[in-house]
């Protein structure tokens, strides 16, 4: 029998790949397509995975647990054998690295500790924070929140230190090459962090609405997993339209534009599942909730990697893209976290004032407080979309086409420059 705890070092374990495989596929495209159109359309194309490849793992998932033998189990095999090809073609399809010109072979080993403890620590704290005995006031969540939150600070005054030049000259153990360079995030004018904030917000609403809706088909309406799986069909072929017509307007719209808009997307679904009616029918808001949520998700991650390409050099190609990938992974747990708490709270206050005090499973609830927590939720999902799209709005202004051969109009890298600045660093990295 499998426990929490084992699922959750599997899951800690599953991770690993996608926090692995992302940055590193972000650093081929862009240094396999030089800026265009046809970098745009790789970086369409890539980043449709992500939302494609969640609502598919949804679809297959429901199915499986519903008709296979092995019930859940059987997912898990079959994304086993999805990994195993993909490790097999990536042996004929990626191509081999060019040897390294890097000069510096120190490894930041203190920065690395510091920063994976602290999001470990803070991951666990969002999502066993409501499942704790006392909850948020339990006192090893209360502890362990404060030690994550340290450690996360002092990896970014520890980068901050590596970072000076005079540092940089002293060539020790304990004078590494920075983690990630705290300049990165001013790239741009300050666009570049304004857009890691963007994808924070929209994968915290775009993954809840995922979780929410089919917990409310399932334990609200009761219906089986395949029944679920088939409301969620439309988000496949509303997927592939948007990579299609991303990869059209990329070089032909400003990205804020696109970028605000998918935002106003995912807000729009969200406020479809917040105010459906239990006697409507499907088509009447969940099937146009599914169409639309994915646009959101497209438009907003494949705007972001093209974005960050453009303003990385091109040897922080795979930092930037990981950086990008783990403000979504942590949006996701902020966002499951942040509905469940309201989920939980809004259940149990109008339980009560229907005179029902819920259980620890929460299934006795009344339909009707199930049905006033799912809306709370929902319109939670909209404030997290709409938050996305004013930082849109006002912080990527001037962003231009994404999609072009120029630069930014704001971006003031340019090969003389990148030239001179990696020329600079490796003068501080010689020892």
């Amino acid at each position: 029998m499998i426990d929490l705890f084992t699922i959750a070092i599997l899951r800690g374990f599953q991770g690993l790949g996608a926090a692995a495989i992302i940055p590193a596929c972000l650093g081929i495209l862009a240094h396999a397509f030089p800026p265009g159109h046809t970098r745009a359309i790789a970086f369409a194309t890539f980043s449709a995975g992500q939302p494609l490849g969640g609502a598919t793992g949804f679809l297959l998932g429901g199915t499986f647990s519903q008709v296979a033998s092995t019930s859940w189990r059987t997912m898990y095999w079959v994304v086993a054998g999805l990994a195993a090809v993909c490790l097999t073609l990536s042996f004929f399809i990626v191509e081999k690295d060019g040897p390294s010109t890097e000069i510096d072979k120190r490894v930041d080993w203190v920065g690395s500790f510091l920063i994976t403890a602290g999001l470990v620590l803070i991951v666990f704290v969002l999502s066993d924070g409501e499942l704790a005995p006392k909850q948020w006031t339990t006192p090893y969540i209360l502890a362990l929140l404060v030690v994550g939150v340290i450690f996360v600070l002092s990896f970014i005054a520890w980068q901050w230190y590596l970072e000076r030049p005079e540092v940089r000259k002293i060539h020790s153990i304990w004078t590494p090459p920075p983690l990630m360079k705290l300049s990165l995030w001013k790239r741009g004018n300050g666009k570049f962090a304004a857009i890691q904030m963007v994808i924070f917000c929209l994968m915290a609403g775009f993954q809840s609405w995922i979780l929410w809706i089919v917990l409310y088909f399932q334990n609200y309406e009761r219906l089986t997993p395949v029944l679920t799986m088939i409301r969620l069909i439309p988000m496949l072929p509303s997927g592939v339209a948007c990579n299609v017509v991303m990869a059209l307007l990329v070089a032909r719209v400003d990205g804020m534009f696109l970028i605000a808009g998918g935002c106003l997307c995912t807000a729009t679904a969200a406020i479809l599942l917040a105010c459906i009616h239990t006697s409507a029918p499907y088509w009447a808001f969940a099937f146009p909730s599914s169409i639309i949520i994915v646009i959101g998700a497209d438009f907003v991650f494949a705007g972001g990697t093209l974005f960050i390409a453009k303003v990385a050099l091109p040897y922080e190609q795979s930092l930037a893209g990981g950086l990008y990938q783990t403000m979504a992974m942590l949006g996701q747990a902020f966002g499951l976290s942040i509905t469940t708490i309201v989920f939980d709270r809004v259940r149990a206050s109008q339980s009560a004032a229907l005179g029902v005090t819920i259980d620890k499973t929460g299934l006795n609830a009344p339909r009707p407080a199930q049905l006033k927590a799912y809306r709370a939720t929902s319109w939670t999902i909209v404030g997290f979309a709409l938050f996305a799209a004013l930082l849109a709005a006002v912080f990527l202004r001037g962003v231009g086409v994404l999609g072009g051969v120029q630069p930014l109009p704001d971006q003031q890298v340019t090969s003389e420059t990148t030239a001179a600045e990696r020329e600079e660093e490796k003068s501080l990295d010689r020892p």
